[in-house]
């Protein structure tokens, strides 16, 4: 599984880069490499080897927001996500989705295309007028945690539970890096269960983490001169094919 070709390697450099550029301050369009890892590895192992590059993007993140989150909104969802992770992972286990990987390609490739149609949704609405009330953040807790669990696709999830609470940019960052960094950590030892991860697959992990540093790098600076709603929308159309090609193919 993890003998690749040039192509292939050339698809995860670009996904470990993905990773460190959605976290140093363009979040949202980690979704991207979920879709691409998954045509590169079977859907179930490609879980289990993105996750750890997820958390090294995550400590990234939070090294540079630490002091920035907004802890009632950090721990008010956290056990309903728990809970979200708990309940996937006895989905994948009584269905044996790792062991059906097309099956759980083309769940995939249904999160993802849900999740963008989510986030397409509330970047066009001219307001949103959600209460701060305990449905809310259970709704969005256990949500992103069964998507988190099943295909690492909960990030535009989590980002329209947090628009809707209208936090300025850096409060937004570091509420953002707590809350992946503890559900990321906290979902690894189900990925282990499952045969997700492994000691090839961590050192697999290890050497993409130059790539992952190298994106929170180069994110930093190109946010600050490329056009967001351009890149956005090209973003939001190579997932979308990435996604349909799990779903239909």
């Amino acid at each position: 599984m993890f003998h690749l070709t040039p192509l292939t390697w050339a698809v995860v450099i670009f996904c470990a880069m993905v990773v460190g550029f959605t976290k140093s301050g363009i979040p949202g369009i980690g979704i991207l490499a979920v879709p691409l890892m998954a045509m590169v590895f079977p859907p179930g192992p490609s879980a289990g080897i993105f996750l750890p590059m997820l958390i090294a993007g995550d400590i990234l993140a939070v090294a540079c927001y630490r002091r920035d989150a907004k802890w009632g909104l950090v721990l008010k969802p956290l056990l309903w996500a728990a809970l979200g992770i708990g309940a996937a992972y006895l989905v994948i286990k009584a269905y044996h989705l790792n062991e059906r990987g097309r099956l759980l390609g083309h769940l995939i490739g249904g999160i993802v295309l849900g999740v963008l149609a989510l986030g397409e949704y509330v970047g066009r609405a001219r307001s949103l007028d959600v209460p701060r009330t305990w449905w809310f953040a259970a709704m969005a807790g256990l949500l992103g945690g069964f998507t988190t669990m099943v295909a690492n696709a909960a990030g535009p999830i989590w980002i329209v539970y947090l628009l809707a609470l209208r936090l300025d940019k850096k409060e937004f960052l570091g509420t953002n890096a707590w809350i992946f960094l503890v559900l990321n950590t906290f979902k690894a030892p189900f990925s282990y269960g499952l045969g997700f991860i492994s000691a090839d697959s961590l050192w697999f992990n290890l050497k993409t983490l130059p790539f992952i540093a190298a994106g929170a790098f180069l994110g930093v600076r190109v946010a600050k001169v490329l056009p967001l709603r351009a890149f956005n929308l090209a973003v939001k159309a190579f997932a979308g094919i990435a996604a349909l090609k799990l779903l239909f193919f």
